[in-house]
C-alpha cells in the first residue's frame, strides 16, 4: 500500500472519529441547573395494591398553574394529604415564575414507589428538555389493601418554552418479602366510624403510640352488634396506615365483650 494512501486512511478514520463525538456530544445534551427539588407522597381516596407502572411528567410555567395542581389534589379527603399540599405549597411559594419553572414528575396513583431525580439536560438540535428519573416499585400482597399514594417530583429550573420529555433510566419492579405478623391482642371500646367503618379506640394509650384502630368492610358488620361496648378482639394489624397513630385491624376472633 502507498503511503499516500496510508495517509487518507488515517485521516478519514480521524474524521469519523470526531463527527462521532460530535454527535454523542450533541445527543447527549448539556446539564440543566437546578434551582430547588422536592420529593413526597400524597395519599389518596383510592384504595387497592397496584402493578408497576410509569410515572409521567407535567410542566408549570404560572402561579395559576401551580394553584390548578394542587387544588386537584385537594379533592383527595385526607387530613394528612391536606397538611401535605399546604406544605408544597409553601415550599414553592418562592418560586419566580417571570424567570423560572416547574417540572414536576407524577405517579399514578399507587403503592410502594420511589421516585429519584437522575438529571434535566437540554436537548437543544432536537428542541425539548428531557427529564431523567429512577423509579423502583415494591410488589405487596395486602391482606388489606392500603389507600394509594400519588409520589411527586417538583423540579425548579430556568424558565424556557420547549417542550419536556420524561425519559425513565432504570426500572426496578421489586417483589417484598414476606412478613409474617403476629397476632395481637387489643381491649377498646368498639364506635361507628365512617363509611360504614368502626373504631377500636383502646382505653389505655401509650404516648407516641398507635392508639386507634379501623375495622372495615364485613368485619365491621358482624361486630356490629358490640357498638358501644368495650370488647377484646384479636387480629392482625397492618403495616399501612393513614396516619401516625391509626391502622387497620385485621380481627381473627372476639377474645371478650365487657
Amino acid at each position: 500500500m502507498k503511503k499516500f494512501d496510508v495517509i487518507q486512511i488515517v485521516l478519514l478514520i480521524l474524521t469519523l472519529m470526531l463527527v462521532r463525538n460530535s454527535y454523542g456530544e450533541s445527543s447527549a445534551g448539556s446539564s440543566i441547573k437546578i434551582l430547588q427539588k422536592i420529593h413526597g407522597s400524597l395519599i389518596t381516596s383510592v384504595k387497592g395494591t397496584s402493578t408497576s407502572k410509569l410515572p409521567y411528567v407535567g410542566v408549570i410555567r404560572s402561579k395559576e398553574g401551580l394553584d390548578y395542581l394542587i387544588n386537584d389534589f385537594m379533592k383527595h379527603k385526607n387530613r394528612t394529604t391536606h397538611a401535605r399540599l399546604k406544605s408544597l405549597r409553601s415550599s414553592l411559594s418562592s418560586v419566580n415564575f417571570n424567570e423560572e419553572m416547574i417540572v414536576s414528575v407524577l405517579s399514578p396513583p399507587i403503592d410502594n414507589y420511589k421516585l429519584k431525580l437522575v438529571d434535566v439536560r437540554s436537548k437543544e438540535e432536537e428542541g425539548y428538555m428531557e427529564v431523567q428519573v429512577d423509579y423502583t416499585h415494591r410488589l405487596v400482597n395486602y391482606r388489606i389493601p392500603p389507600y394509594k399514594s400519588i409520589y411527586y417530583l417538583m423540579i425548579v429550573v430556568p424558565k424556557n418554552s420547549s417542550p419536556v420529555v420524561l425519559k425513565p433510566v432504570h426500572l426496578q419492579a421489586k417483589k417484598a418479602k414476606e412478613q409474617k405478623s403476629k397476632p395481637v391482642k387489643v381491649t377498646g371500646k368498639l364506635l361507628r366510624g365512617t363509611n360504614n367503618d368502626l373504631h377500636l379506640v383502646p382505653l389505655k394509650i401509650k404516648r407516641g403510640s398507635k392508639n386507634s384502630y379501623y375495622i372495615r368492610g364485613s368485619q365491621a358488620k358482624e361486630l356490629e352488634p358490640y357498638i358501644g361496648k368495650v370488647v377484646t378482639l384479636e387480629g392482625e394489624i397492618s403495616r399501612e396506615k393513614d396516619g401516625p397513630y391509626e391502622s387497620d385491624l385485621t380481627v381473627t376472633r372476639i377474645v371478650k365483650v365487657q
